[in-house]
């Protein structure tokens, strides 16, 4: 989540869990579903409010460093619909994105692994 302070305020968040099933060793497809919500205060009015909708079908390619270390790149396809409200008139935006995102993963066991994605090309 984002607060910006001055002329306007803003926060942005969402949320996309992530599950993915493991097709080989080092490979891994799977599908992020998530929701989003932004809102905008500023001192002329030009108030907005909006929710996104995002599903990202993904796979992941590891890259070993230990047998709990690994270095991962993330290639994804996302779609994300917002719906925006600003002034009393509502609108629809629709976005795409199709890109890399590289991170490292650690193995907490055989079936569970801490991620994080360090953020993307594309």
């Amino acid at each position: 989540m984002r607060l910006f302070i001055g002329p306007a305020k803003r926060t942005n968040w969402e949320v996309v869990p992530q599950l993915g099933y493991a097709i080989k060793e080092d490979m891994v497809i799977g599908l992020g579903i998530g929701y989003g919500a932004s809102a905008s205060e500023t001192e002329n009015a030009m108030d907005f409010e909006g929710n996104t909708f995002i599903i990202a079908p993904y796979t992941k390619k590891y890259i070993s460093l230990s047998e709990c270390f690994a270095l991962n790149l993330h290639a994804e396809v996302s779609y994300a619909t917002k719906d925006c409200e600003s002034s009393g008139e509502t609108s629809t935006a629709e976005t795409f994105f199709i890109g890399l995102r590289p991170g490292v993963s650690y193995r907490m066991n055989p079936k569970f692994v801490l991620q994080a994605q360090i953020g993307s090309l594309g």
